[in-house]
């Protein structure tokens, strides 16, 4: 039998990778829904409020405890906050999948990122030079160290915002990093993707 020219191992983890990307896509359109629900019925209730209609609300032992509006923006709040979470999860995902895939490529145990990078350099493999801050970004979402805030600010200035290192992650954002993690792929030049080689 002829050996095969070439590994099933990379069209293994672009198959993962394409299957995460779609599920991730499903979850945040599911969200996105749930927030223009919240929209609308805030942009309603607030039609309603000013014809005169009734607030609901509530009192618990003749104290105030909510209305309408208040139940309104909370809806409002957890969707926005579960969308982020779906982004932020979905971003540790793609890196995690990207190294245990590239691992497995040039047969590195080394748990350093700077070391899988050599290792991948020296198999002449390709890797976006983007692939060194995406690492420090899955890191600080899975640990949220802030201990380090002016060096963790300075790292991660392109999604993190703040005196209290909030991360911000847009739509934009998340389709560069998906270009990062397919240009790092050693079918990287099958599906003509632009490949930056990190310096680092």
């Amino acid at each position: 039998m002829a050996p095969l020219s070439f590994d099933l191992r990379h069209y293994s983890f672009m198959m993962a990778l394409d299957a995460l990307i779609d599920a991730f896509r499903v979850a945040l359109s599911a969200m996105d829904d749930q927030l223009l629900r919240a929209h609308a019925d805030m942009a309603a209730h607030g039609q309603y409020l000013a014809t005169g209609g009734d607030d609901g609300a509530v009192y618990i032992d003749d104290h105030y405890s909510h209305d309408t509006a208040d139940l309104l923006m909370m809806e409002h709040s957890d969707a926005s906050s579960a969308a982020r979470a779906i982004r932020e999860a979905f971003v540790i995902s793609l890196f995690h999948l990207w190294e245990r895939s590239a691992r497995s490529w040039v047969k590195c145990e080394e748990q350093s990122y700077a070391k899988l990078a050599k290792a991948l350099r020296a198999a002449g493999l390709p890797i976006h030079q983007k692939m060194a801050t995406l690492n420090d970004l899955s890191n600080f979402l899975k640990h949220a160290n802030k201990s380090k805030r002016d060096e963790t600010r300075r790292k991660l200035r392109e999604y993190i915002t703040g005196p209290l290192l909030v991360v911000n992650i847009s739509d934009e954002k998340i389709e560069k990093i998906i270009g990062y993690i397919r240009a790092s792929s050693p079918l990287a030049g099958s599906l003509n993707v632009s490949v930056a080689n990190e310096s680092q």
